[in-house]
């Protein structure tokens, strides 16, 4: 567990919030998911977490990335915590009578299932490198001190509860959000995801070529309603930084943000794209060509990719032995 260890990287920009409930400080935490914010810290906390679908939950507060891929979301320990009566706007969604606790159940027996291959969705060891031995125990061939894999175990428990279990379902992976030859999510958002942070590191140049999406257009008219503050552009941000250097982060990607040039065309054609891969063709498609309700696989892989691009609700829980 993250919180107990000084060689654990806690992952992602809600990691305090993950580590502190992870602690046992408080019942519960909100973190914000633009990308895998809450996802994987919260896997590497051992906690619940839950990305909600984009705009049922109010953002207010919050500095934006991109408002058509933010989210917040609770962390706890347990499911029934992760009820969202109190931050779900109940006119942006549906709010059972009683509340979202009061449908939830302990049983498996009406769910419809379907896996992803472990061996295709995961990260590398340059991004989420593994104690040994961990990987190999996950995986779906013999461990060494188990009749088989851990994941694989997981899966027949899953399929011997669930109403219907379709293993390893072909949903699209995150190389295929490419767009014009970059990474739309990058175009969009206006920084590195985590996958092309894996081939940036692979094909530094690649760094070079990220390009400024909504980012600069959401922080202006988030800091254009601060009462107290000195910064209420980009540019004043990226001065800041400079005259405060020794206290603040270089701005380079804040410098690329303000020299964006991107038309909204470019951006809308991006957008659609990102749907079609992720949506219509990924998520949706699959859900429906399969008849399930749910889809499960490894919570540090490009899952939270096709989650960022189509607007979609994730969650990370545990399944095992």
């Amino acid at each position: 567990m993250a919180a107990l260890t000084l060689i654990q990287n806690t992952g992602g920009s809600s990691s305090s919030s993950a580590i502190a409930v992870s602690a046992g400080l408080p019942p519960l935490a909100l973190g914000t998911e633009t990308e895998g914010s809450l996802i994987m810290p919260g896997t590497r906390a051992a906690l619940y977490t839950l990305k909600p679908t984009i705009g049922i939950v109010s953002q207010q507060g919050i500095v934006p990335v991109s408002h058509i891929r933010d989210a917040a979301g609770p962390m706890t320990k347990s499911v029934l915590d992760l009820a969202m009566d109190i931050i779900v706007d109940p006119t942006k969604t549906g709010v059972p009578p009683n509340g979202f606790a009061s449908v939830m159940t302990d049983t498996w027996g009406d769910l419809r299932v379907g896996v992803l291959d472990p061996a295709e969705w995961n990260y590398p060891d340059l991004v989420t490198r593994a104690y040994e031995g961990t990987k190999e125990q996950m995986a779906s061939v013999p461990y060494p001190t188990l009749d088989r894999g851990e994941f694989e175990d997981a899966c027949r428990k899953t399929g011997g509860m669930a109403k219907l279990f379709r293993k390893y379902v072909p949903l699209p992976t995150g190389d295929e959000l490419e767009f014009n030859g970059a990474d739309s999510l990058n175009t969009l958002w206006g920084r590195l995801t985590i996958s092309s942070a894996i081939e940036a590191c692979i094909h530094p140049p690649l760094t070079d070529a990220v390009s400024e999406g909504h980012f600069k257009k959401d922080f202006e008219q988030y800091t254009s309603g601060l009462e107290n503050s000195q910064v209420h552009t980009l540019v004043e941000l990226v001065d800041f930084n400079r005259k405060h250097s020794e206290k603040e982060l270089p701005p380079h990607k804040l410098e690329k943000a303000i020299a964006t040039n991107l038309s909204t065309e470019t951006l809308d054609i991006t957008l659609y794209h990102a749907r079609e891969i992720s949506r219509t063709n990924g998520i949706d498609k699959i859900l429906k060509d399969y008849n399930l309700d749910v889809i499960i696989g490894p919570a540090e892989s490009s899952m939270t990719d096709l989650a960022s691009a189509s607007g979609s609700w994730e969650s990370s829980s545990f399944i095992g032995l």
